[in-house]
């Protein structure tokens, strides 16, 4: 008798064990999904198990998954997901809720398809993202979007609701409304805040060297070269031979060539009679009669022409005469 038990019970065991594995390997296929679709691809059922009969579609649980920075609502169906991108796109362009995401900017994106893809504007998008110029925009930047107008404001460290309304000049219950957050809610540190119909604003013209200073000032000085008093007509910008030269403005190339003094120089015309000189390049990059944006790149810093060491002289000018750069650079 105890064999037969024994025998009987060894015979339900294995039975057991492969209808319970059986059973976790069924509930498991929508985690298979849903992981494969947070990967940014969908793969049908049919592909996985030939010749097995699936229905078209797998439901999947509605989710949010929040992030300080990354909002994401998961698709109700993810046979239908193609990709990560088109995901974010297609929540934050339909929600009507405030939705904000982490984008990485690609070859071939510009501000213009983003803000209408994201359903935003590319005002919002430089001010979020404190992008002076269109032309600095580089793959693999990451920028932050939200689904609706206005600037993202980064919470740092014990900053409160009320001193950040106060310095846009709006109320804090109104803040709170415009981003979904109920009453005494409380920001904390890395948390974004949509500021409303607020844009930050930039200079027409940009510093066309980053991590610069100015070694030589505008007006009279002793020349390093010739040991003379004489006039300078713009300013020296300090920077490593070879370093990325900017346009200040959109602008079109009126010269790009050698000049006495200047070395290489490029001269761009914009509008409103202003135009801007470039000295002592070490590599020009553009060719005259080309438009060019601002913050794209034009030369590269050098030694040129009458100089003492790498540095980039930087000049403007309004209807042809010389003015000071320092009244529309700062």
């Amino acid at each position: 008798m105890c064999m037969v038990v024994n025998e009987r019970r060894s015979n339900r065991s294995p039975r057991r064990r492969a209808g319970g594995g059986l059973e976790r390997f069924l509930w498991s296929i929508p985690s298979v999904i849903v992981l494969l679709a947070a990967a940014g691809t969908a793969i049908p059922l049919r592909a996985l198990f030939p010749g097995s009969s699936f229905p078209r579609r797998v439901p999947i649980k509605r989710e949010v998954i929040h992030h300080p920075a990354l909002y994401i609502v998961p698709p109700e169906d993810a046979y239908a997901l193609r990709s990560l991108d088109s995901l974010r796109a297609a929540v934050i362009s339909a929600t009507p809720r405030l939705v904000s995401i982490t984008y990485t900017f690609r070859e071939g994106d510009t501000l213009e398809r983003l803000a209408e893809r994201f359903g935003t504007d590319v005002a919002s998008i430089r001010s979020s993202n404190r992008i002076e110029a269109a032309g600095l925009m580089r793959p693999g930047m990451e920028l932050v979007i939200a689904n609706k107008k206005g600037v993202l404001h980064r919470f740092k460290r014990h900053e409160t609701l009320e001193a950040v309304a106060q310095r846009f000049n709006k109320r804090p219950d109104e803040l709170l409304v415009a981003n979904d957050k109920p009453p005494m809610y409380r920001f904390g540190e890395g948390e974004y805040l949509l500021i409303p119909d607020c844009y930050l604003r930039f200079r027409e013209f940009m510093v066309p060297l980053t991590n610069t200073r100015v070694t030589s000032p505008f007006g009279y000085r002793s020349h390093p070269v010739f040991y003379e008093r004489k006039f300078h007509e713009g300013i020296d910008l300090k920077q490593r031979y070879g370093a990325p030269v900017r346009a200040s403005n959109d602008g079109l190339v009126s010269f790009a060539g050698w000049r006495e003094g200047y070395g290489r120089l490029v001269i761009i015309k914009h509008a409103q009679r202003m135009s801007t000189y470039y000295g002592h390049l070490a590599r020009i990059s553009v060719r005259k009669g080309a438009r060019v944006n601002k913050g794209q790149i034009i030369g590269t810093v050098g030694m040129s022409g009458i100089s003492t060491g790498p540095h980039l002289h930087f000049e403007v000018h309004k209807d042809d005469v010389p003015i000071n750069p320092a009244k529309v650079l700062f």
